[in-house]
C-alpha cells in the first residue's frame, strides 16, 4: 500500500474533501544523500490535489488523514499514463518507417516522417485518454486511514 498524508479541508454530508500537497522527499533527499527526487519537488512546485472521498468515519476540518492506494492500482495508472502514449507512439511510427523505406526517401526526410507519426501517435492517445482517466480514476477504490487508527480502514472511492 503505497501512503500519502492529507489533510481534511472539508466534511460534506457522507463525503470528504481532502488535501494532499506534493511528496517532499526524505530526510536523505534534504541532506543531499537521498536520489534527488526531493530536488525535483522542490523545481516543479506543484499545487496540492484536492479528493472527495466517502467516508464513514467522522472526520473534522485540519485533521491529518493518511490515504493509502494499492501497488496494483498505482502500477495502472502508471501504465495509463506512461505506457499507453510511449506505446501509441511506437506503433505510429513503426509502420510509417517501413513505408518511408519502402517509398525511398533520404535518411533525413524518413527520420522526420517517422519522429512526426510517433509524436502524433502520442497526442493521438493523449486526447483520448483524457476523458477516460476521469472515468477510470473515479472507479477506482482507495483505503482513507485516519491519524487516529493505523489498523482500522474504511474503504473509499474517490468522486471527482
Amino acid at each position: 500500500m503505497i501512503e500519502q498524508q492529507g489533510r481534511v479541508v472539508e466534511v460534506l454530508p457522507a463525503q470528504v474533501c481532502i488535501e494532499v500537497g506534493p511528496a517532499e522527499g526524505c530526510s536523505r533527499c534534504a541532506s543531499g544523500k537521498g536520489c534527488g527526487a526531493g530536488l525535483f519537488v522542490r523545481l516543479i512546485h506543484r499545487k496540492p490535489t484536492r479528493l472527495l472521498l466517502a467516508a464513514s468515519e467522522p472526520l473534522q476540518p485540519g485533521q491529518v488523514v493518511t490515504i493509502g492506494i494499492p501497488e496494483s492500482l498505482f502500477l495502472r495508472w502508471v501504465m495509463r499514463l506512461y505506457g499507453m502514449p510511449l506505446l501509441a507512439a511506437f506503433v505510429a511510427a513503426f509502420p510509417v518507417q517501413l513505408l518511408a523505406i519502402e517509398m525511398g526517401l533520404s535518411p533525413g526526410q524518413t527520420d522526420l516522417a517517422v519522429l512526426l507519426a510517433a509524436v502524433a501517435g502520442f497526442a493521438v492517445i493523449l486526447f483520448v485518454m483524457k476523458h477516460k482517466i476521469t472515468a477510470g480514476v473515479s472507479e477506482s477504490s482507495m483505503s482513507l486511514l485516519t491519524g487516529n487508527s493505523s489498523t482500522e480502514s474504511i474503504r473509499c472511492v474517490e468522486t471527482n
